[in-house]
């Protein structure tokens, strides 16, 4: 299990928030940019209040970080691209499960 202050180092350079992000919203500073990574991470939909299934995704690739002026909460979100898709997501940091084989415990 990871815990503390490695956490950040799995995504160092994206997002803002501590302990998975540092602070990048530009995409230069990704971790690998442009190489796939796997991902697991629970839904939640806001609205409806209902979520608790586990996407796993085999290869995502992350994307440039939306600003929260132009969608609502995005400094608590990471953006995400299903390479087996094509699909654009996006995924709660907190609700992160796995990521790059590694697992995440908040």
């Amino acid at each position: 299990m990871i815990t503390g202050p490695v956490l950040k180092t799995l995504s160092a350079g994206y997002g803002k928030n501590k302990p998975l992000c540092s602070g990048r919203t530009d995409g230069s500073g990704l971790p690998f940019p442009g190489v796939p990574f796997p991902i697991k991470f629970r839904k939640w939909n806001r609205q409806t209040r209902d979520g608790g299934d586990m996407v796993i995704l085999t290869a995502a690739r992350l994307r440039k970080k939306a600003t929260d002026e132009s969608i609502e909460n995005s400094s608590y979100k990471l953006f995400l691209t299903d390479t087996t898709t094509g699909r654009p997501l996006n995924c709660w940091e907190c609700l992160v499960m796995e990521f790059n084989g590694k697992r995440i415990t908040i």
